[in-house]
C-alpha cells in the first residue's frame, strides 16, 4: 500500500510542468509496479520519452542504464527522492540505490575527465594502430576457441611472488593469459604465457617488453594501445574492438567485425574479459590481490613493486575484507577496480554460467570467485595436454581475407562530411557570438531570446544531416556535449542567460575544431591506404600476412 502510494505520487507529478531531463523510477517489488499500471494510466508520459523504470532491478544494473545520461547528470545534477513508506519497507535495498548513484556520479566525473584529457591521444593512437590491424589480426578466431578448458589470469600482485612456480604445471592444460606487467616475473620464471594483454594508451607500458625477445609471444591489445608497444612487439598481434568507442566502431562498421571486447577499467579486466570471450571456464584468477598484501603494491621482480605507497598514501588507503575475512588495506582506486571485477563477474555469469575461481592465495575477497589454492586448481583441472598453443595458431591461420577497400572509401566520404560541419559549426559560433556580445550589453530581450532559439534549431538541423560522421566525433567531443546538455535556465536572469549563450558558442567552437582534428586524421588514413605501403586491394588478416 505504501509503494503503491508513491507511485500515485508519481504520477500527479508527471503532470506538472518540467524541465527534467528524464525521471528514473525504482521499484522493488514487480507485483505493487503491475498493481500500480493496472489503476494509473501514464502512457502519455511514456510517449514523452522521459520515464525510465527500474522494477526489480539491482543497483549495478542500474548503474550500467544510467551511464548512458553521464552528460546531463554532471551538468544538471541528478537528486534521489525517496517515499518514506517505501524506503522503509526495503530499506537496504534503498539505501544501496542511493549510494549507487553517489558512486555514479563519481564514475561519472573521473571517466569524463579522463576523455576529456586523452580523448585525442586516444584517437591518435587508434588511427596509428589501424596498419597493425590490417597487417596482422583481429580476436575473432579466438571466439569460443576454449569453451569449457581453464583459462588462468595472472595478474601481478604481490601475492603472485608465492605460486608463480607452481604456473609451470599448467602449461599445455591450461591458457595462461598475463597481463603485460607480469610477463617479466612469468618469463624469470620458465613460464610462456599463451597470451600477453597489454591496453595502457600511454607509453608508460611500453617498459614491460623492453629487452624482452617476443617472437614466440601472442599479444591481445586494443586499437587504444600505446602505438610503440605494437611496433616493439616481435611475435604475433590481435587487435580486439572497443564497443561504444566512436572511432573504433566506425573500423568496424567498415572493415566487418574482427572481435569486440570491453577492456574493462584495467589490464587485469581486459585478461579476465578475453578468457571470457574464449568460452573458458573455470575462469582462474592468480595475482589479483587489489590489496597491499604483505605491505606491497605488485610483485616482486616487477618494475611496479613498491613498499612506500602503503605509508605516503595512507590518506588514499580503505580497509576491506581479505580472503580469510580479516581487514587489508587496498587504495581507493584498487577498490574501483575490485568493484567493478565483481560487477564483471556478476553480469558476464548472466550471460555465460562459469565458475570464477580465485587463486590468488591472499589480497582482497572478491565477492563473486570461489578462494582456492593453485595448488588444487592444478590439481582439479590440469589432468590432460591439450596444446592451447598449436589450436592457437591454427584459429589465426584460417582466418579469411579481408580487403580494406571500403574503408578507404569510407575513410574519404567521412572526411569530407567532417570538413562540411566544421563550417556549420563555424556558422553558429558567429551567430552566438553575436547574441553574447548583445546579451552583455543587457540587450537581451524577447526579440533576442527568440531569434536565439531560431539560429540554434536552424544550425541544430544542418548537423542532424550528419547523423553518422557525429557519432565518430563522440568521442573527443565529451567537453562540448557536456556543455551542451546544459538545459536552457526557463526564466532565467541575465546572468544565467548571458552564460548558456557563452556555452553554446563555446560548444560550437569546440566541435568544429573537433571536427577539423579528425577530418585530417581522415585524409590522413586515405593517404596511407591508397599509397604504396598498404594497397587497399592487397590487405588482409591471416596466414599470408605472418612470418612462420
Amino acid at each position: 500500500e505504501a509503494a503503491a502510494a508513491a507511485l500515485r505520487d508519481l504520477a500527479e507529478m508527471l503532470k506538472l510542468p518540467d524541465n527534467r531531463d528524464f525521471v528514473l523510477v525504482v521499484e522493488k517489488d514487480p507485483e505493487i509496479f503491475r498493481a500500480f499500471l493496472t489503476t494509473h494510466d501514464i502512457s502519455r508520459q511514456i510517449a514523452g520519452g522521459k520515464l525510465i523504470f527500474a522494477v526489480g532491478e539491482e543497483p549495478q544494473g542500474i548503474f550500467r542504464r544510467l551511464q548512458v545520461h553521464t552528460f546531463t547528470i554532471l551538468e544538471n545534477g541528478i537528486k534521489a527522492v525517496k517515499h518514506p513508506p517505501s524506503a522503509k519497507l526495503y530499506s537496504e535495498y534503498y539505501d544501496g540505490v542511493v549510494c549507487m548513484l553517489s558512486e555514479l556520479l563519481i564514475w561519472a566525473k573521473v571517466n569524463t575527465n579522463s576523455q576529456i584529457r586523452n580523448g585525442r591521444k586516444y584517437a591518435d593512437n587508434v588511427f596509428e594502430n589501424i596498419h597493425e590491424l590490417l597487417k596482422n589480426s583481429g580476436i575473432l578466431p579466438l571466439r569460443g576457441l576454449f569453451d569449457g578448458r581453464m583459462g588462468i589470469v595472472v595478474s601481478a600482485g604481490p601475492s603472485l611472488t608465492k605460486n608463480v612456480a607452481q604456473l609451470r604445471m599448467a602449461r599445455e592444460r591450461g591458457v595462461i593469459i598475463c597481463v603485460d606487467t607480469a610477463l617479466r616475473v612469468l618469463l624469470a620464471n620458465g613460464i610462456r604465457p599463451d597470451f600477453v594483454v597489454s591496453i595502457d594508451f600511454t607509453r608508460h607500458n611500453e617498459r614491460y617488453f623492453q629487452g624482452i625477445d617476443t617472437r614466440d609471444l601472442v599479444l591481445v591489445a586494443d586499437l587504444e594501445v600505446y602505438p610503440g608497444i605494437l611496433s616493439r612487439f616481435q611475435g604475433r598481434k590481435l587487435l580486439m574492438n572497443l564497443p561504444g568507442k566512436s572511432i573504433c566502431e566506425w573500423i568496424s562498421d567498415s572493415l566487418g567485425d574482427f572481435g569486440t571486447i570491453e577492456k574493462g577499467l584495467s589490464v587485469a579486466h581486459a585478461a579476465f574479459l578475453l578468457a571470457h570471450f574464449m568460452g573458458c571456464d573455470p575462469i582462474v584468477l592468480v595475482g589479483q590481490d587489489l590489496a597491499y598484501s604483505e605491505g606491497l603494491s605488485h610483485a616482486r621482480g616487477t618494475s611496479m613493486s613498491r613498499r612506500e605507497a602503503v605509508t605516503v598514501e595512507r590518506e588514499n588507503m580503505i580497509p576491506v575484507p581479505d580472503i580469510f575475512g580479516k581487514p587489508i588495506l587496498t587504495h581507493v582506486s584498487m577498490h574501483v577496480f575490485l568493484k567493478h571485477f565483481e560487477e564483471l563477474i556478476h553480469s558476464y555469469g548472466k550471460k555465460r554460467r562459469f565458475r570464477c575461481i580465485d587463486a590468488t592465495e591472499g589480497g582482497a575477497k572478491i565477492q563473486g570467485a570461489e578462494v582456492m589454492s593453485l595448488k588444487d586448481v592444478i590439481a582439479r583441472y590440469c589432468q590432460k595436454d591439450f596444446a592451447p598453443s598449436e589450436s592457437i595458431l591454427a584459429a589465426i591461420n584460417r582466418e579469411g581475407r579481408i580487403v580494406a577497400e571500403d574503408l578507404l572509401m569510407n575513410a574519404i566520404l567521412t572526411s569530407r562530411q567532417l570538413q562540411e560541419i566544421t563550417e556549420i559549426c563555424r556558422t553558429g559560433k558567429a551567430v552566438f557570438g553575436e547574441i553574447e556580445t548583445l546579451s552583455g550589453k543587457g540587450a537581451l530581450d524577447n526579440r533576442v531570446k527568440q531569434r536565439m532559439s531560431r539560429s540554434y534549431e536552424e544550425v541544430s538541423r544542418s548537423l542532424s544531416k550528419y547523423s553518422g560522421p557525429l557519432k565518430v566525433l563522440k568521442d573527443i567531443t565529451v567537453e562540448e556535449m557536456v556543455l551542451q546538455a546544459k538545459k536552457m535556465p526557463l526564466d532565467g536572469s541575465s546572468e544565467e542567460m548571458l552564460d548558456y549563450v557563452g556555452r553554446i558558442g563555446r560548444f560550437y567552437d569546440g566541435l568544429g575544431g573537433a571536427a577539423d582534428y579528425l577530418s585530417l586524421k581522415f585524409r590522413e588514413l586515405s593517404a596511407r591506404l591508397g599509397g604504396d605501403d598498404v594497397h587497399s586491394a592487397d590487405v588482409c588478416f591471416g596466414e599470408e600476412t605472418f612470418i612462420h
